[in-house]
């Protein structure tokens, strides 16, 4: 969300239209659960650069959804 290419291509519970509204929600819920040991979880999906054209946002999330 801080770097321009950046994309966020999902969010649970979280809104994640702006930076300030997704902190607001992280911080809420770590509230609601002070076990919690961070407030945010986040996977990072790489491909090779060759298969750049076969993906789309949805493949994506679908795929993270398999982990």
């Amino acid at each position: 969300m801080q770097k321009e290419q950046a994309i966020v291509l999902h969010g649970k519970g979280v809104r994640t239209q702006d930076l300030k509204s997704a902190i607001h929600d992280f911080n809420a819920q770590r509230q609601m659960n002070p076990e919690l040991g961070k407030a945010v979880g986040h996977l990072v999906l790489s491909w090779r650069a060759f298969d750049r054209n076969k993906l789309s946002q949805k493949i994506m999330v679908d795929r993270a959804a398999d982990i």
